[in-house]
């Protein structure tokens, strides 16, 4: 059986006003810190009232490979 909350949870892109708040979330709270490499894409999962429970991050890495 699906929990309801699960259901309810709903995965976005985060908004230009939001860079900075998952920039320091990133920072405080993931051991490789904030730094996405190259172009990136920031998205937000949110739970039923609104509240952030998860941050995805995508960034060109392949942009910091070595040979």
């Amino acid at each position: 059986m699906v929990d309801n909350e699960l259901k309810a949870i709903c995965v976005r892109p985060i908004l230009f006003e939001e860079r900075a708040c998952f920039d320091a979330e990133l920072k405080e709270h993931h051991w490789l810190g904030s730094n996405l490499i190259g172009e990136t894409i920031g998205c937000v999962a949110l739970d039923s009232k609104g509240i952030w429970v998860a941050l995805l991050g995508f960034g060109a890495a392949a942009l910091s490979c070595k040979p």
